[in-house]
């Protein structure tokens, strides 16, 4: 890898970053923590975040250190690929006065409100001070660390190795040459066994906020410190490359099957699935384990109606979730799953309706589970999801549940749609095509008040596809959005030129 891949970042790079740290972060525990209070003004909740990514990257341009990989044709795009940003062992105080006016922290401190002063300042400020100080303070080494503050790739960027690439980079020209170790707080767990990867052995979990919050109004972050100097372990010949010879996942499994610490064991099994590609083997001809899954599954049921989730329920669920989709995903499981009928048992939790925060966090999961079983076009899986009523449970979460929710919600009708039998499925009969024009268009007059990229693109694409059956084109020709034929979504299209051509051949399509 060449040292100009990686780059270092200064002032005038700072939007742009702010805007991948922004994309790449948007489920973030941390991120909907610090600006929750502002859920009910989106337009409100998407200023302050970019502030706040903003601040922290021009603090850090200051008196750290801001690298990105910038990627092919950056200059006509409206983010980076990845972002990294770091905290030097000389770098000071970076809460001190003057800090806090250049980066825009005060600005940010105004616009938040009294309730993200508390949340930003009052709490998360806090909390990772204190915490870092505690553990660094007793190591010899603590006075030569560097702290990873941000580390975080724009969706299309990922699987990419910029990770690794920005590791290497950074540990080779930065931290090796003065022997410093690295300390890093991660709010993700899918991320732990990445992190591992490059050497860092987690140390303790803190939470901003209150643990025990039944509304779920906190954040969990793993700390982790470093002690191989960034390498990648991923090839290391002394470590487990497969599930199968890793002991504790067969430890960890007979505790969920057989053991009284289930819950624990679902997290700890959760953290290896991004380790290990055969984990979903493992799980899937492991005796007992398929029926403990679904009895965490059907277990919620009885809190669906009338709504009584709690938060703590719905992460033990959610992670039980997760490990189906290691299954789902995996090309030798995929298809005993789909037999087995699983994906059934995941129908209530995406036909709820509570806004309630465990619910959209279950809905999401369980869409990750069906989204994941579409991801790899297999004609099967559609076969299967076409006998059962994925699709109007999916145009009932895109009418009416969260963005993330949606969006997943609408690539899984977009994968149906581009599979020739569910596009003939839904074209069969006007009911069908009637059902499914009608949510996509409310889809477009949502987007006109709240516009998405990310969002708009799967729903051009969704239209594009219909176009290819001659009576839905025929019929979207008279009831086409205004909005997709006039300059509505100009700006937002300048940002995703994939959506701009999309649509352009979409209306061409309708001429």
């Amino acid at each position: 890898m060449s040292k100009s891949e990686v780059v270092v970042l200064d002032f005038k790079d700072a939007k742009k970053a702010a805007r991948t740290l922004y994309e790449s972060f948007d489920d973030d525990a941390v991120a909907r923590y610090v600006s929750r209070h502002l859920e009910n003004d989106p337009e409100k909740k998407k200023q302050v975040d970019l502030q706040y990514y903003e601040a922290y990257v021009v603090a850090h341009i200051m008196k750290g250190l801001v690298l990105a990989i910038k990627g092919d044709d950056h200059e006509n795009k409206d983010t980076f690929e990845t972002v990294s940003i770091w905290v030097r062992p000389d770098s000071g105080s970076l809460d001190d006065y003057l800090t806090l006016i250049r980066s825009g922290f005060a600005k940010l401190a105004w616009n938040t409100g009294a309730e993200g002063r508390r949340r930003i300042f009052g709490v998360m400020f806090k909390v990772l001070h204190d915490y870092y100080h505690n553990i660094t303070e007793i190591d010899p080494q603590g006075h030569n660390t560097w702290t990873l503050v941000y580390l975080g790739s724009t969706p299309a960027a990922r699987g990419k190795g910029n990770v690794r690439k920005m590791f290497n980079h950074t540990f080779e020209y930065y931290i090796d040459p003065k022997d410093s170790i690295t300390y890093l707080e991660s709010s993700a767990i899918r991320n732990l066994p990445i992190y591992e990867r490059f050497g860092f052995r987690a140390v303790t979990d803190i939470y901003l906020g209150d643990k025990e919050d039944p509304q779920g109004d906190n954040a969990r972050m793993d700390v982790m410190q470093d002690n191989n100097n960034g390498n990648d372990n991923s090839n290391n010949s002394n470590l487990p490359n497969s599930s199968v010879n890793d002991k504790m996942v067969y430890s960890w499994i007979t505790e969920f099957a057989y053991g009284p610490n289930k819950e624990q064991a679902l997290l700890e099994l959760g953290k290896k699935r991004e380790m290990y590609d055969d984990l979903a083997l493992v799980l899937w001809n492991s005796y007992g384990v398929m029926s403990c899954l679904l009895a965490e599954i059907v277990s919620v049921y009885p809190m669906l109606s009338p709504p009584s989730l709690t938060i703590q329920a719905s992460n033990r669920v959610c992670n039980a979730l997760a490990l189906m989709q290691c299954i789902a995903s995996h090309q030798e499981t995929r298809g005993p799953f789909l037999l087995a009928q699983i994906p059934l048992f995941l129908y209530p939790f995406l036909n709820t309706s509570s806004k309630q925060r465990p619910f959209e966090y279950l809905r999401l999961t369980s869409l990750g589970v069906i989204g994941a079983l579409v991801k790899n076009d297999t004609p099967e899986v559609i076969q299967f999801l076409l006998t059962t009523e994925i699709i109007p449970l999916c145009l009932k979460i895109m009418e009416s549940s969260s963005e993330l929710n949606k969006t997943v919600a609408i690539f899984i009708v977009q994968k149906i749609l581009l599979d020739e039998a569910g596009l003939n499925y839904i074209c069969q009969t006007y009911d069908r095509f009637d059902a499914v024009s009608k949510v996509l268009g409310v889809m477009v007059k949502q987007l006109v008040e709240q516009p998405t990229t990310r969002f708009l693109r799967h729903l051009i694409k969704c239209y594009l596809r219909l176009t290819d059956n001659i009576e839905a084109r025929n019929t979207l020709k008279k009831i086409l959005p205004v909005e997709l034929k006039n300059d509505t979504f100009a700006q937002v299209l300048k940002e995703d030129e994939s959506a701009r051509q999309s649509l352009d051949m979409l209306l061409q399509n309708l001429q």
